[in-house]
């Protein structure tokens, strides 16, 4: 089993860290276990056509949406890394948070996940932990940008 905390070995653990700390969001990623087929690309494109059909079908906002969290996602990153650096509880929770949030948005589920997992870490003042863990996330974010193309293919 892969030492990476997304892959879906390591699912189940997640969840039970998102349980703890967001149950909305947990709740949301347990509906989605039976097959976890929702985690094999960095961009989930089920949410992504939820939105597009609720929006008659625009796929020109839904790719605006993608490349906007894309080019966003570096500055709550530089939040978290700065916080864990410092020790700065509440700027490392803040940038993990906003991560979390707007990774579900766009279906980046995993970027939520290892979010989510940063957050419950952040609160025990896991900081070395939490360090070592921001690599992983920052590739995970960079997937996601290169994942961009195949999800909007995946749209209709």
């Amino acid at each position: 089993m892969s030492s990476t905390p997304t892959t879906p070995e390591n699912l189940p653990a997640l969840l039970a860290v998102l349980q703890r700390s967001d149950a909305w969001l947990a709740e949301v990623f347990a509906s989605r276990m039976p097959d976890a087929s929702w985690f094999d690309h960095p961009v989930c494109t089920e949410p992504l056509q939820s939105l597009s059909d609720d929006l008659g079908g625009d796929l020109q906002f839904i790719e605006e949406l993608l490349q906007t969290y894309v080019g966003a996602s570096p500055a709550p990153l530089r939040d978290l890394v700065h916080g864990l650096q410092q020790r700065d509880t509440i700027l490392a929770r803040r940038g993990a948070h906003t991560l979390k949030g707007s990774s579900v948005n766009v279906g980046a589920y995993r970027v939520a996940l290892m979010s989510a997992h940063l957050v419950e870490r952040i609160g025990q003042e896991r900081f070395e932990e939490c360090l070592d863990l921001v690599a992983l996330l920052r590739d995970e974010i960079a997937r996601v940008a290169t994942d961009v193309p195949r999800a909007m293919r995946g749209l209709h």
